[in-house]
C-alpha cells in the first residue's frame, strides 16, 4: 500500500514538472521582453532629449548681445540665420530686459513686425530670467480663421544676404542664379562704396534699401575681397528677386482640418541681464515622426505625454491631445519618475482587462513620460 502511494506521488510530481517549466519559460520571456521595451523606451527618450537641447543651444546664440539701438539690425541677422538653420523653430521674439518685445521674425509670415508687447509678468519672460530656461506647456495651434486674400509685394534688387559689423557692410552670401552671384560677388566680401560713395554709418536697413532698387538700373558695388590688395570694381544689373504674389485664403473645404503638429515655446535668458530673453516657438513635428516609426511587433504602440499627461506623440492622430492621466501605467510611472526613477516597466492592464507588458522613459529637463507598450498575448506567443 505504501508502494503504491510513493508512485502516485510521483508519477504526480513527474506530470505538473512540465507545466511549472512552462509557466518559468514565460515568466523569463516576459521579463526578458520587459527589458527590451524598457531599452527601447530609454533610447528614443534620448533622442528627443537630444532634439531639445540641440535646440536650446542654437537659441542660446542669440542671447549674447546686450540690448541697444546700435546692434538691432544684427539681432535680426541673427534671428534670419536661427531660423535658416534650425527649421524646427518657426517664430523667435526678442524681449529687452524691461521685458517688451522688440524683435520678432518668422517663417511663417513675411516681414513680421515686433508689436512692443510687454510681457514682463509672463512665465516665458519671468520663468527664463530666473531659471535662465523655460520649457513651455505643448500647445496645439488652432487653424487661423479665413481672412480673404494675402497679397505679397515683389522684391527686385541684386540678391545678397548682408550684415553690417564694426561699421562695414559684409557680404554674408549671395543668392544662386542672382545678379551678385552671375556677376562674382563671393561670401566674406566687404562692401566699401555703393555706386562710389562709401557706406560709411549706414545701418542694415538703411544698407539694404540704398542695394535695392527697380529691376534693369544699375548698381556699382566696389568690395574688399581676402587675399586681394586692391578693390574690386563690379557694375550689376538689379533683377526682380521674388515675384509678387496673390494667395487666396479661403479655398473650399472639403473635409476637417487634421490637427496641428505639436508646439513647444522655448524661453532662454542671457548670461547677462542686458541681454534679455529670446523666446522660440519649436515644431516637435521630430518627436511624433520618432513615435510613429518606433516597431513594436505587430500589435505594440508608442506614445509621448507631456507633464499634464496629454498625448502629444502617438501612431493615430485620433488620439492626440487626449488626457491619458486616469491610465493604469501613466499614473504608476508619472509617480515613479517624480522620484529618481528615469526608466521602469512592468505588467499592467489596459481600459479592456488586457495584459500589457509597458515600460517608460523620462524626457529630461521637459518631464514628458514616453511609454512602450505590447500586448502580454503577443510577447507570449513570441516565447513558444
Amino acid at each position: 500500500m505504501r508502494r503504491r502511494r510513493f508512485l502516485i506521488v510521483v508519477v504526480g510530481l513527474a506530470a505538473a514538472w512540465p507545466l511549472a517549466a512552462k509557466a518559468q519559460q514565460a515568466d523569463r520571456a516576459r521579463s526578458l521582453q520587459l527589458r527590451i521595451l524598457r531599452l527601447q523606451a530609454e533610447a528614443i527618450a534620448d533622442k528627443i532629449a537630444g532634439f531639445i537641447r540641440e535646440i536650446e543651444s542654437q537659441v542660446r546664440w542669440t542671447t549674447h548681445l546686450p540690448w541697444s539701438a546700435a546692434n538691432v539690425d544684427q539681432r535680426r541677422f541673427d534671428g534670419l540665420r536661427l531660423l535658416r538653420q534650425v527649421p524646427a523653430i518657426t517664430t523667435l521674439s526678442q524681449i529687452d530686459l524691461a521685458g517688451i518685445e522688440q524683435l520678432k521674425v518668422s517663417r511663417l509670415a513675411m516681414d513680421v513686425p515686433a508689436n512692443q508687447t510687454d510681457y514682463s509678468q509672463d512665465p516665458k519672460f519671468t520663468e527664463a530670467v530666473a531659471k535662465k530656461v523655460y520649457y513651455g506647456p505643448v500647445y496645439f495651434p488652432r487653424p487661423k480663421r479665413c481672412e480673404g486674400v494675402w497679397e505679397r509685394d515683389a522684391l527686385s534688387g541684386i540678391g545678397i544676404e548682408a550684415t553690417v559689423a564694426d561699421g562695414q557692410i559684409k557680404v554674408v552670401a549671395p543668392i544662386d542664379n542672382m545678379p551678385a552671384a552671375k556677376a562674382g560677388i563671393m561670401a566674406g566680401d566687404i562692401i566699401v562704396a555703393l555706386d562710389d560713395e562709401p557706406p560709411r554709418g549706414l545701418t542694415l536697413s538703411q544698407a539694404v534699401e540704398r542695394i535695392r532698387g527697380p529691376a534693369n538700373t544699375k548698381l556699382k558695388l566696389t568690395v574688399m575681397r581676402s587675399g586681394q590688395d586692391m578693390p574690386i570694381e563690379l557694375l550689376i544689373t538689379r533683377d526682380v528677386i521674388r515675384e509678387g504674389s496673390r494667395v487666396d485664403l479661403c479655398p473650399p473645404v472639403t473635409q476637417p482640418e487634421p490637427l496641428a503638429a505639436p508646439y513647444m515655446t522655448l524661453a532662454l535668458a542671457g548670461t547677462r541681464r542686458e541681454a534679455g530673453v529670446s523666446v522660440a516657438e519649436v515644431n516637435l513635428s521630430l518627436v511624433q515622426h520618432l513615435v510613429v516609426k518606433m516597431e513594436v511587433g505587430e500589435q505594440g504602440v508608442a506614445y509621448v505625454v507631456d507633464s499634464a499627461d496629454r498625448v502629444i506623440a502617438h501612431r493615430n492622430p485620433a488620439l492626440l491631445n487626449a488626457d491619458f492621466s486616469s491610465l493604469a501605467d501613466v499614473q504608476v510611472a508619472r509617480a515613479a519618475s517624480a522620484g529618481t526613477a528615469r526608466s521602469g516597466s512592468w505588467l499592467v492592464q489596459d481600459s479592456n482587462s488586457r495584459e500589457l507588458l509597458s515600460a517608460y522613459a523620462a524626457v529630461a529637463k521637459v518631464g514628458w513620460l514616453l511609454f512602450v507598450e505590447l500586448p502580454a498575448t503577443e510577447a507570449d506567443a513570441l516565447a513558444r
